[in-house]
């Protein structure tokens, strides 16, 4: 159901921790690791084997469409149907479905169906719902479940952000889904002020909330790979790995390490700010997961990352 962490980036993460004396005293076990498509990058233009699928809601005739084909190999890459669409979620479309009793499980197999080449399993992405949707994306849920299970496709799961338990009620969740996946990245984003998208106490603490009555097995921890940039004036946007090294060469700039973050980051001439993330990072974020016990991580938007996040076996093909 899931692989394991490329030894590739075990191996660069540990050396990089011991260069800062920061190698664990207990030896941290292998993280299973997915790989997930992210909505708000231009995965569709991946070459890789690391693609996870993508089904999106169309917002034109609100029908579920194959938007990215999955790779399932070498490694896991797991399938996602999103409402993200044009630059942001509409919820108000995943209320039009969900809402009308004689579409829902029409519209939940039609999901299954798109998805069938797009990865293993599924995951929801049905970002920016209100607490009181839940009385009717629920029996959603519950129907996508089990037009996902009827089709083979497990584990079905539903990503959440990280914070918000209202809307996103853990325990009645997890009784339509296999995993809750938990999604940082969004700390600090646009809209607030620059600074690392996830620090590791709050992965810490939001880990511990949403495990309380549940258990931290039926929880994964999703970590996005790309940062943000913001300008001087306050406005911010999704600046990658790549975009930023390449940034900084023109100006012959370097990266600093926030040491209670991990997280890279510098400041550009006109004043801009960016905050990325490498293979430390990740791996200080994945160690902080396992010692909640969450063992399973979903790692999104390959597009620019750090390369040596990737299989060397990836990169040389």
């Amino acid at each position: 159901m899931a692989s394991r962490m490329p030894r590739s980036l075990i191996a660069l993460a540990v050396t990089a921790l011991a260069a800062c004396g920061k190698v664990p005293s207990v030896p941290v076990p292998d993280a299973a690791i997915w790989f997930i498509t992210s909505p708000v990058l231009r995965d569709d233009t991946l070459s890789t084997d690391l693609k996870g699928g993508l089904v999106r809601l169309d917002t034109g005739t609100i029908r579920p469409v194959l938007a990215i084909r999955g790779t399932a190999q070498p490694l896991v890459t797991v399938a996602t149907f999103t409402t993200y669409q044009g630059a942001r979620y509409h919820p108000e479309m995943m209320r039009a479905v969900i809402t009308d009793s004689a579409v829902v499980q029409p519209f939940a197999r039609a999901v299954v169906t798109a998805s069938m080449t797009a990865g293993k399993g599924l995951l929801i992405d049905a970002q920016e719902m209100s607490a009181s949707d839940f009385g009717t994306f629920f029996p959603f849920l519950r129907a996508l479940a089990s037009a996902a299970r009827d089709r083979g496709r497990t584990p079905f799961g539903v990503i959440v952000p990280a914070g918000d338990t209202l809307a996103y009620p853990t325990i009645q969740i997890a009784r339509a889904a296999d995993v809750i996946v938990v999604r940082f990245g969004m700390e600090h984003r646009p809209g607030t002020p620059a600074g690392p998208p996830a620090t590791q106490d709050f992965v810490r603490r939001e880990l511990g909330i949403r495990s309380n009555g549940l258990g931290a097995s039926r929880l994964a921890a999703e970590f996005p790979l790309y940062g943000y940039l913001w300008k001087a004036d306050g406005t911010a946007r999704i600046v990658t790995y790549r975009e930023a090294g390449t940034m900084l060469l023109q100006e012959a700039g370097a990266f600093r390490r926030d040491e209670s973050s991990r997280y890279l980051t510098a400041t550009l001439r006109d004043g801009s700010t960016m905050w990325v993330p490498d293979a430390e990072t990740i791996r200080s974020l994945i160690v902080v997961a396992q010692s909640r016990g969450v063992n399973t991580i979903a790692l999104s938007g390959i597009t620019g990352a750090d390369p040596s996040l990737l299989p060397r076996t990836v990169l040389t093909r």
